[in-house]
Protein backbone atom coordinates (compact mmCIF):
# COMPACT_ATOMS: atom_id res chain seq x y z
CA UNK A 1 0.00 0.00 0.00
CA UNK A 2 2.86 2.35 0.89
CA UNK A 3 4.56 1.65 -2.46
CA UNK A 4 1.35 2.47 -4.32
CA UNK A 5 1.01 5.77 -2.44
CA UNK A 6 4.62 6.72 -3.20
CA UNK A 7 4.17 5.82 -6.86
CA UNK A 8 0.94 7.86 -7.07
CA UNK A 9 2.63 10.87 -5.47
CA UNK A 10 5.49 10.62 -7.94
CA UNK A 11 3.10 10.48 -10.89
CA UNK A 12 1.15 13.50 -9.65
CA UNK A 13 4.38 15.47 -9.14
CA UNK A 14 5.64 14.53 -12.62
CA UNK A 15 2.30 15.52 -14.20
CA UNK A 16 2.28 18.88 -12.41
CA UNK A 17 5.88 19.57 -13.47
CA UNK A 18 5.11 18.70 -17.10
CA UNK A 19 1.99 20.89 -17.13
CA UNK A 20 3.91 23.81 -15.63
CA UNK A 21 6.61 23.48 -18.27
CA UNK A 22 4.03 23.48 -21.09
CA UNK A 23 2.24 26.51 -19.66
CA UNK A 24 5.49 28.46 -19.37
CA UNK A 25 6.42 27.63 -22.97
CA UNK A 26 2.96 28.64 -24.27
CA UNK A 27 3.22 32.02 -22.53
CA UNK A 28 6.39 32.95 -24.42
CA UNK A 29 5.27 35.02 -27.43
CA UNK A 30 7.93 37.69 -27.98
CA UNK A 31 11.36 36.06 -27.99
CA UNK A 32 13.57 38.96 -29.02
CA UNK A 33 12.17 42.51 -28.97
CA UNK A 34 14.11 45.33 -30.60
CA UNK A 35 11.48 48.06 -30.23
CA UNK A 36 10.57 49.87 -27.04
CA UNK A 37 7.19 51.43 -26.20
CA UNK A 38 8.80 54.87 -26.43
CA UNK A 39 10.09 54.09 -29.94
CA UNK A 40 6.68 52.89 -31.13
CA UNK A 41 4.92 55.92 -29.68
CA UNK A 42 7.15 58.13 -31.86
CA UNK A 43 5.80 56.51 -35.03
CA UNK A 44 3.31 58.72 -36.88
CA UNK A 45 -0.04 56.96 -37.33
CA UNK A 46 -2.46 58.14 -40.04
CA UNK A 47 -5.93 56.60 -40.35
CA UNK A 48 -7.20 56.74 -43.92
CA UNK A 49 -10.85 56.41 -42.89
CA UNK A 50 -12.02 56.97 -39.34
CA UNK A 51 -15.78 56.59 -39.73
CA UNK A 52 -18.63 55.95 -42.11
CA UNK A 53 -18.14 57.34 -45.60
CA UNK A 54 -20.64 59.85 -47.03
CA UNK A 55 -23.76 58.44 -48.61
CA UNK A 56 -23.34 57.46 -52.28
CA UNK A 57 -24.94 59.71 -54.89
CA UNK A 58 -25.85 59.19 -58.53
CA UNK A 59 -24.06 61.06 -61.29
CA UNK A 60 -20.69 61.05 -59.56
CA UNK A 61 -17.44 59.74 -61.06
CA UNK A 62 -15.37 56.76 -59.92
CA UNK A 63 -11.61 57.10 -60.35
CA UNK A 64 -8.42 56.40 -58.46
CA UNK A 65 -4.67 56.94 -58.50
CA UNK A 66 -1.97 54.46 -57.46
CA UNK A 67 0.17 56.43 -55.01
CA UNK A 68 3.00 53.97 -54.29
CA UNK A 69 3.99 50.33 -54.67
CA UNK A 70 6.46 47.89 -53.15
CA UNK A 71 7.54 44.36 -54.13
CA UNK A 72 9.87 41.61 -52.95
CA UNK A 73 11.06 38.22 -54.24
CA UNK A 74 11.74 35.85 -51.34
CA UNK A 75 11.62 32.23 -50.19
CA UNK A 76 8.69 30.93 -48.14
CA UNK A 77 8.66 27.34 -46.86
CA UNK A 78 11.36 26.39 -49.35
CA UNK A 79 9.50 27.87 -52.33
CA UNK A 80 10.17 31.09 -54.24
CA UNK A 81 7.40 33.66 -53.86
CA UNK A 82 6.56 37.23 -54.78
CA UNK A 83 4.97 39.84 -52.57
CA UNK A 84 3.47 43.10 -53.76
CA UNK A 85 1.43 45.92 -52.26
CA UNK A 86 -0.02 49.17 -53.54
CA UNK A 87 -1.46 52.26 -51.89
CA UNK A 88 -4.19 54.00 -53.89
CA UNK A 89 -6.28 57.17 -53.49
CA UNK A 90 -9.85 57.89 -54.54
CA UNK A 91 -9.54 60.81 -56.98
CA UNK A 92 -13.19 60.81 -58.06
CA UNK A 93 -16.38 62.19 -56.58
CA UNK A 94 -18.10 58.88 -55.70
CA UNK A 95 -17.42 56.28 -53.04
CA UNK A 96 -15.48 53.46 -54.72
CA UNK A 97 -14.46 49.84 -54.34
CA UNK A 98 -11.56 48.21 -56.20
CA UNK A 99 -13.10 45.24 -58.01
CA UNK A 100 -10.04 44.12 -60.01
CA UNK A 101 -6.27 44.39 -59.70
CA UNK A 102 -3.51 43.44 -62.12
CA UNK A 103 -0.01 43.20 -60.62
CA UNK A 104 3.05 42.97 -62.89
CA UNK A 105 6.38 42.14 -61.20
CA UNK A 106 9.62 42.88 -63.11
CA UNK A 107 13.29 42.21 -62.36
CA UNK A 108 16.31 41.77 -64.65
CA UNK A 109 14.20 41.22 -67.75
CA UNK A 110 11.94 38.69 -66.02
CA UNK A 111 8.21 39.20 -65.54
CA UNK A 112 5.42 37.67 -63.48
CA UNK A 113 1.80 38.76 -63.76
CA UNK A 114 -1.41 38.10 -61.83
CA UNK A 115 -4.94 39.47 -62.16
CA UNK A 116 -7.15 39.08 -59.09
CA UNK A 117 -9.96 40.50 -56.99
CA UNK A 118 -8.63 42.01 -53.73
CA UNK A 119 -9.73 40.19 -50.60
CA UNK A 120 -13.11 41.39 -49.24
CA UNK A 121 -12.90 44.38 -51.58
CA UNK A 122 -16.68 44.83 -51.65
CA UNK A 123 -16.50 46.07 -48.04
CA UNK A 124 -13.44 48.31 -48.49
CA UNK A 125 -15.46 51.36 -49.50
CA UNK A 126 -13.22 54.39 -50.00
CA UNK A 127 -14.62 57.92 -49.93
CA UNK A 128 -13.39 60.74 -52.23
CA UNK A 129 -9.95 61.93 -51.17
CA UNK A 130 -9.31 58.90 -48.97
CA UNK A 131 -7.04 55.92 -49.55
CA UNK A 132 -6.58 52.19 -48.96
CA UNK A 133 -4.36 49.27 -49.98
CA UNK A 134 -4.21 46.17 -52.17
CA UNK A 135 -1.83 43.27 -51.42
CA UNK A 136 -0.80 40.04 -53.14
CA UNK A 137 1.28 36.99 -52.20
CA UNK A 138 2.14 34.91 -55.28
CA UNK A 139 3.96 31.57 -55.41
CA UNK A 140 6.24 31.95 -58.43
CA UNK A 141 9.78 31.04 -59.51
CA UNK A 142 9.75 33.55 -62.39
CA UNK A 143 11.95 35.94 -60.40
CA UNK A 144 14.76 34.70 -58.10
CA UNK A 145 14.88 35.42 -54.39
CA UNK A 146 16.51 38.72 -53.47
CA UNK A 147 16.17 40.29 -56.92
CA UNK A 148 15.42 44.02 -57.10
CA UNK A 149 11.74 43.84 -58.02
CA UNK A 150 9.51 46.62 -59.31
CA UNK A 151 5.73 46.43 -59.29
CA UNK A 152 3.22 47.93 -61.70
CA UNK A 153 -0.29 47.92 -60.19
CA UNK A 154 -3.30 48.52 -62.44
CA UNK A 155 -6.46 48.87 -60.36
CA UNK A 156 -10.04 48.99 -61.62
CA UNK A 157 -12.69 50.64 -59.47
CA UNK A 158 -16.45 51.06 -59.47
CA UNK A 159 -18.84 53.40 -57.68
CA UNK A 160 -19.96 51.88 -54.38
CA UNK A 161 -23.64 51.45 -53.63
CA UNK A 162 -23.10 51.35 -49.86
CA UNK A 163 -21.25 53.39 -47.26
CA UNK A 164 -18.12 52.37 -45.38
CA UNK A 165 -18.40 50.67 -42.00
CA UNK A 166 -15.62 52.51 -40.26
CA UNK A 167 -13.11 51.14 -37.76
CA UNK A 168 -10.33 53.08 -36.08
CA UNK A 169 -6.92 51.49 -35.43
CA UNK A 170 -4.80 52.85 -32.58
CA UNK A 171 -2.04 52.01 -30.08
CA UNK A 172 -0.09 50.12 -32.74
CA UNK A 173 3.15 48.57 -31.47
CA UNK A 174 5.75 46.66 -33.49
CA UNK A 175 8.14 44.06 -32.07
CA UNK A 176 10.75 42.20 -34.12
CA UNK A 177 10.82 38.53 -33.18
CA UNK A 178 13.09 35.59 -33.79
CA UNK A 179 13.27 34.17 -36.38
CA UNK A 180 12.78 37.08 -38.78
CA UNK A 181 9.21 38.20 -38.38
CA UNK A 182 7.45 41.11 -36.72
CA UNK A 183 4.51 41.06 -34.32
CA UNK A 184 2.03 43.94 -34.31
CA UNK A 185 -0.42 44.69 -31.52
CA UNK A 186 -3.00 47.42 -31.15
CA UNK A 187 -6.65 48.33 -30.74
CA UNK A 188 -9.62 48.43 -33.13
CA UNK A 189 -12.64 50.61 -32.32
CA UNK A 190 -16.03 50.56 -34.03
CA UNK A 191 -16.64 54.21 -34.99
CA UNK A 192 -19.77 53.47 -37.02
CA UNK A 193 -23.40 53.49 -35.89
CA UNK A 194 -23.98 49.78 -36.50
CA UNK A 195 -22.77 46.54 -34.93
CA UNK A 196 -20.39 44.38 -36.99
CA UNK A 197 -19.44 40.73 -36.64
CA UNK A 198 -16.29 40.71 -38.81
CA UNK A 199 -13.36 43.13 -38.81
CA UNK A 200 -10.57 43.76 -41.30
CA UNK A 201 -7.61 46.11 -41.14
CA UNK A 202 -4.79 47.12 -43.48
CA UNK A 203 -1.62 48.70 -42.08
CA UNK A 204 0.99 50.25 -44.38
CA UNK A 205 4.57 50.77 -43.15
CA UNK A 206 6.80 53.67 -44.31
CA UNK A 207 10.40 54.69 -43.73
CA UNK A 208 11.79 58.14 -42.94
CA UNK A 209 11.67 59.09 -46.63
CA UNK A 210 7.99 58.05 -46.84
CA UNK A 211 8.87 55.02 -48.98
CA UNK A 212 6.35 52.19 -48.68
CA UNK A 213 8.08 49.20 -47.02
CA UNK A 214 5.14 46.82 -46.95
CA UNK A 215 1.45 46.38 -46.16
CA UNK A 216 -0.14 43.84 -43.84
CA UNK A 217 -3.79 42.96 -43.46
CA UNK A 218 -5.62 40.79 -40.96
CA UNK A 219 -9.21 39.82 -40.19
CA UNK A 220 -10.98 39.15 -36.92
CA UNK A 221 -14.20 37.24 -36.39
CA UNK A 222 -15.63 39.27 -33.52
CA UNK A 223 -18.90 41.06 -32.82
CA UNK A 224 -18.19 44.73 -32.10
CA UNK A 225 -20.93 47.17 -31.05
CA UNK A 226 -20.85 50.91 -31.88
CA UNK A 227 -18.19 52.61 -29.75
CA UNK A 228 -16.77 49.29 -28.55
CA UNK A 229 -13.05 48.44 -28.81
CA UNK A 230 -11.02 45.25 -29.02
CA UNK A 231 -7.29 44.58 -28.69
CA UNK A 232 -5.43 42.42 -31.19
CA UNK A 233 -2.06 40.78 -31.83
CA UNK A 234 -1.02 39.61 -35.28
CA UNK A 235 2.16 37.74 -36.23
CA UNK A 236 3.38 39.01 -39.60
CA UNK A 237 5.38 35.92 -40.50
CA UNK A 238 4.54 36.18 -44.22
CA UNK A 239 5.65 39.81 -44.57
CA UNK A 240 9.12 39.63 -46.18
CA UNK A 241 10.58 42.69 -44.41
CA UNK A 242 13.22 42.10 -41.75
CA UNK A 243 13.75 44.45 -38.79
CA UNK A 244 10.51 46.29 -39.47
CA UNK A 245 10.27 48.01 -36.09
CA UNK A 246 13.69 49.63 -36.60
CA UNK A 247 12.86 50.93 -40.10
CA UNK A 248 9.31 52.26 -39.73
CA UNK A 249 8.76 55.93 -38.95
CA UNK A 250 5.09 56.15 -39.98
CA UNK A 251 2.10 53.86 -40.48
CA UNK A 252 -1.17 54.33 -42.35
CA UNK A 253 -4.30 52.32 -41.61
CA UNK A 254 -7.48 51.41 -43.45
CA UNK A 255 -9.94 49.37 -41.37
CA UNK A 256 -13.57 48.44 -41.73
CA UNK A 257 -16.27 46.15 -40.37
CA UNK A 258 -18.90 44.05 -42.11
CA UNK A 259 -21.52 41.39 -41.53
CA UNK A 260 -20.98 38.22 -43.56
Amino acid sequence: MMKKAVLLSFLLLFTAFFALGCAKEADVVVLDTHASPDASSAIVLTPFSGGESPAPASGKTASLEVVSTVAYAYTANGETALYGAAEYKNTGTANIVVNKAAFTFRADGRTAEREFEPVLSQYDIVAPGESSFVTLWLASDAIPEGAAVTLEAALTCAAAENTRAGLEASNLFLADNYPKFTTMSGTLKNTAASEYSFLMAYVGFYDENENLLGVWYFTKNLRLSPGESTDFVTRMEDLPVNGLSKSVTSMKTSAFGFNG
